[in-house]
């Protein structure tokens, strides 16, 4: 596989072709949580360098989007397949564990080819 395919992609082959709804949705969650963040960390860290925040549209819209997307995700996906389907929680909490997992892997593998890290 190449690294990108392996570890990257927002949902992971096994999310998309051999898992249920449930861990599509842990997936879905965690992807939207970490852009959330990763915009917020890049927003601040521009600003600290002296980039005027009239420029960031982008990451601040992003900041606050994504956030607000996680929420609905939470509250009108995940909640309303608990509520009908308690069985499937352990299904979110592997999509949410298999996504935080590769995306911690692909940043390491990232920092050590293109940052000589």
């Amino acid at each position: 596989y190449n690294q990108l395919d392996q570890l990257n992609y927002t949902f992971s082959d096994k999310a998309v072709e051999n898992e249920s709804y449930g861990f599509f949705l842990g997936g879905f969650l965690a992807t939207e949580i970490m852009s959330a963040k990763r915009c917020k960390n890049i927003l601040d860290g521009l600003l600290r360098v002296g980039v005027q925040k009239n420029k960031l549209q982008y990451l601040t819209i992003h900041c606050e989007a994504d956030i607000h997307h996680s929420q609905e995700v939470a509250d009108q996906m995940i909640l309303p397949v608990l509520t009908h389907a308690p069985r499937l929680e352990d299904e979110v909490q592997n999509g949410i564990i298999d996504r935080l997992e590769r995306s911690g892997k692909f940043l390491l593998w990232y920092e050590r080819q293109h940052m000589g890290l």
